[in-house]
């Protein structure tokens, strides 16, 4: 039978499909059993179909031929279908289980990001609290600073007040004083008339010792001075009385006088340790500001004014020098006028002589001997020629010297010139030093009072500085302590920035897995409905059928309702877990926009740190300002006595200049002795040669003498 051999070829597939696929379900195999009854049912309804019909037996093999042909090809269908539905099924469970990994992987790093999160808000807390008690601290030192400047400004209205108080107890005491003088005046005055009135007693008691050597006389005379001697009595010790006030008074006065001069040798004694403090205090202010600067400017001065001193003994010591050079000078020229005066006694001299020689020379030819007197009279022609030469280069030699002295002269004009302009150069810088050292002191006095000014300043400056400092510390180190943290935060913001991106990213991963899990679904959704419809045919098919098969339908029909509970149960474990895998989802959006509100919550913290660290930093830059106000005003004060000093030192320099160009005039005035020195020496020679034509002119003599006494004796 060809049906017969078509369910046994498909239990022979079934069978291989078993063996291939062992791991598989029940399920599926009767899934795979109730598609194959469903071919067999529609070949069999065809075979009836056939039966019914009134053909030829030929028309029926040929039909049975087709059916097995058919039978084959949908038994093929079926099992490759089934085996494409075993692998998606393997699939879609091996997807599942990758999902609930990867859920379970997210789930894990969504705790670590919130432990993350929970971290960066404690930390963000720590960092509040931090900053608020930094805030309060500033705070407290802003009000210590009031609560000092106002201690200060009390203590100042205190003593202002006690001062007021020292005055008015200083004008009480003096009017104390003006009222003692009254009446030291008025005790005086009752001193007065006390003794007045031991006068006027003694005097009464003498009248009454007369009224009495009289009231032997008379009796009434006697009453009458016992009344006024009573009276006078009464009237003593009145005075006795007020005396005795007068001297409680005075008593009380003085001890009065005493407690008010305690009092006021006790408040001078106050104001004079006040003095003492406030002086010492700014000696003491003043004394460690100013040491430094006077040192330095002690140390200038001393090397600018120890160089002026040398500058000043140098040329001191130079014109000393020149002095006696000129001196020396002024002594050689002497001895060389006096020179030239011996020379002009001897010309005379030589010409007194060279006149007798020719009166001898006259008389001479006037005697007998020509002869000799010829010869005498050409040697001494030869002899004057030789002479008026000697004459005219000794003439010469005078013009010269005269014309040397007279250069000599001048020169010493010139030099005595040059002394005194040199003497008036030095008294000139010596006024200009004492005007230097006059400005120098107001200058250091100007310095002074700015160095004060510059040490209150700076003590100002000083306290503010290490106040900022101190500040500037704490600042700098929560600053730091923040800078850090932020860094953290940043670090763990980007970390938790890429994880949120590789969340992100795995969420969409996951999604797109999802939307082909639910596309994958929905396919199977379709089969399933597809086997619905399938089954539902085939329940129909079975109902036709179930005269014949009841046996194999109920078989079928279990097989089926029990594939269909099954694939039933798949389906809706399947909803199931697209539900979870739903709820998961949205949970993890949830966790994300949580994560995403605490990242914008932490942005707004630190934004507000920011605001708070920009704030701080602004106040930082304006103390800065101030800090810069004060070291302008520094620099300016420093560039005002750098232009003092460059005054000064512009002057030392002019003053330096001066003494420079008088030494070079110095040196050519020794130069110029040097060639008057030589030119002495030129003298000195010509000197001895003339005194050597002297010798040859006083032998000449000598010989004329000879020849003219021999000529008389002759």
């Amino acid at each position: 039978m060809p049906v017969t051999k078509t369910v046994m070829e498909a239990e022979g597939n079934a069978d291989a499909a078993k063996k291939t696929n062992g791991e598989f379900p029940a399920a599926k195999k009767e899934e795979e059993e109730t598609a194959f009854d469903g071919e067999f049912i529609k070949v069999e309804k065809e075979s009836l179909d056939v039966k019914d019909g009134s053909h030829t037996a030929s028309e029926t093999a040929s039909a049975e031929g087709n059916k097995s042909s058919v039978l084959d090809r949908s038994s093929r269908i079926s099992s490759r279908e089934l085996l494409e539905a075993q692998e998606k099924v393997r699939e879609l469970e091996v997807e599942i289980e990758r999902l609930a990994g990867v859920l379970k992987h997210s789930e894990s790093e969504n705790s670590q990001l919130k432990n993350e999160v929970s971290l960066t808000k404690e930390k963000l807390e720590e960092s509040g609290e931090k900053y608020e008690d930094l805030e309060l601290k500033h705070k407290r030192l802003q009000e210590q600073v009031i609560e000092s400047e106002e201690k200060y400004s009390s203590q100042l209205s205190t003593l202002q007040e006690a001062l007021q108080a020292q005055e008015t107890k200083h004008k009480e005491l003096i009017g104390v004083k003006e009222s003692f003088d009254g009446l030291s005046l008025e005790l005086d005055s009752s001193r007065k008339r006390m003794e007045e009135l031991e006068q006027e007693l003694k005097s009464s008691v003498g009248e009454a010792q007369k009224y009495e050597e009289l009231h032997k006389q008379s009796g009434s005379h006697a009453e009458s001075e016992t009344k006024r001697a009573l009276e006078i009595e009464r009237l003593l010790k009145v005075a006795k009385l007020s005396a005795k006030e007068m001297e409680d008074q005075v008593a009380s006065l003085q001890e009065e006088l005493k407690g008010l001069s305690d009092k006021i040798t006790e408040n001078e004694k106050i104001q004079e340790a006040l003095q003492s403090t406030t002086a010492e205090l700014a000696a003491v202010q003043e004394e460690l500001t100013l040491s430094n600067l006077k040192k330095v400017l002690e140390s200038k001065e001393k090397g600018q004014i120890s160089a002026l001193e040398i500058l000043v003994a140098s040329t001191k010591e130079d014109l000393q020098a020149k002095v006696a050079e000129l001196e020396e000078i002024k002594s050689k020229l002497q001895e060389e006028v006096r020179a030239k005066e011996l020379v002009e006694a001897l010309l005379k001299s030589r010409e007194e002589l060279v006149s007798v020689g020719q009166e001898e020379l006259a008389k001479v030819v006037s005697d007998e001997n020509f002869s000799k007197t010829d010869s005498l009279l050409s040697q001494s022609l030869s002899n004057n020629a030789e002479l008026e030469q000697k004459l005219k280069s000794l003439e010469e030699l005078h013009n010269e010297s005269g014309a040397a002295a007279a250069t000599a002269s001048q020169k010493n004009i010139e030099l005595e010139d040059i002394v005194r302009a040199s003497n008036e150069a030095v008294e000139e810088a010596k006024s200009q030093l004492r005007e230097l050292e006059t400005r120098f002191i107001e200058a250091e006095q100007k310095n002074m009072e700015l160095e004060q000014q510059l040490n209150l300043v700076e003590l100002k400056s000083s306290d503010a500085e290490r106040e900022l400092i101190e500040y500037a510390e704490s600042v700098e180190e929560e600053k730091k302590q923040l800078n850090g943290q932020i860094q953290e935060f940043q670090e763990k913001i980007a970390e938790l920035e890429s994880a949120l991106t590789l969340s992100s990213s795995k969420n969409s991963e996951l999604q797109e897995e999802l939307k082909i899990a639910v596309g994958k679904c929905a396919e199977h959704e379709e089969r399933a409905s597809m086997n619905h419809q399938r089954g539902l045919e085939l329940e129909d098919i079975i109902q036709l059928s179930h005269s014949r098969v009841e046996d194999s339908g109920k078989r079928r029909e279990e097989k089926l309702e029990d594939a269909s509970n099954s694939s039933n149960e798949k389906h809706a474990e399947a909803e199931n877990l697209l539900e979870v895998l739903r709820n998961e989802l949205s949970l993890m959006h949830e966790k994300l926009e949580s994560t995403e509100n605490d990242r914008k919550s932490a942005g707004m913290r630190e934004s507000k740190v920011l605001e708070k660290l920009k704030s701080a930093e602004e106040q930082l830059e304006q103390q800065g300002g101030l800090l810069k106000e004060y070291t302008t005003r520094n620099s300016e004060l420093e560039h005002i006595h750098e232009s003092l000093m460059r005054d000064s030192e512009f002057k030392l320099q002019e003053a330096i200049a001066k003494f420079t160009n008088r030494d070079s005039e110095a040196k050519s005035l020794s130069e110029k002795l040097s060639v008057l020195e030589d030119q002495v020496k030129t003298y000195e020679e010509q000197v001895a040669e003339a005194a050597k034509i002297c010798i040859i002119y006083g032998r000449i003599r000598r010989d004329f003498k000879e020849t003219g006494f021999y000529g008389k004796r002759k």
